[in-house]
């Protein structure tokens, strides 16, 4: 459940970035949200460095090898 600031007294002495803004009683939001971001981050992430595993020339840019970059990249996005 959300609640939003209804009483005009108390969102006036909001600032005005939270006056407009819900706030979750769900607590699983703050921990799940970030997690699943950084499961997607990591799943884009590791297609991208799979993808340039053959470019040497790019390989060299970030300071991997072949190697290093396939072994990263075949990680599971949970680890």
């Amino acid at each position: 459940m959300s609640t939003l600031f209804s009483n005009p007294s108390i969102a006036a002495s909001k600032p005005a970035s939270l006056r407009d803004q819900q706030f979750s009683s769900w607590p699983g939001q703050t921990v799940i949200r970030p997690m699943l971001q950084l499961w997607v981050d990591r799943i884009t992430q590791r297609r991208a460095l799979s993808n340039i595993a053959d470019n040497q020339h790019l390989l060299n840019d970030i300071g991997l090898t072949r190697s290093q970059a396939l072994t990263e990249a075949s990680q599971p996005f949970w680890r």
